[in-house]
């Protein structure tokens, strides 16, 4: 994605400079793979959900995981799950991984 924007100031007080101008460009994008599913064990009830993308782009690499419990109910699903995802931006030497679990419902209508 590539945006620019120009912005034009003017000032209506005589003591302030008559105008200035502004401009900016954002260029971002990232290309990303990922799969995901479901183990069940047996004919019963439970399963694990997992989850797992890798990317690049603008930003140096990213990547999320997710794997859990889960159990079916008639009207749908209910998940634990722990979920991790980091991005790296090389040009700003930031790491950013966040780690944590997450409780999911799906619903079946």
């Amino acid at each position: 994605m590539v945006e620019t924007r120009a912005r034009n100031f003017a000032t209506p007080v005589r003591t302030l400079p008559p105008g200035g101008s502004a401009t900016q460009t954002f260029n971002e994008w990232d290309g990303i793979v990922g799969f995901k599913g479901q183990m069940r064990f047996g004919d019963g009830k439970w399963f694990m959900p997992y989850y797992a993308d890798i990317g690049t782009g603008s930003n140096q690499w990213t990547w999320q995981a997710l794997l859990g419990v889960g159990y079916r109910f008639g009207w749908g699903e209910l998940s634990l799950v722990v979920r991790s995802l980091s991005y790296y931006f090389d040009d700003d030497k930031l790491d950013l991984r966040m780690t944590g679990p997450a409780l999911g419902a799906t619903f079946n209508f």
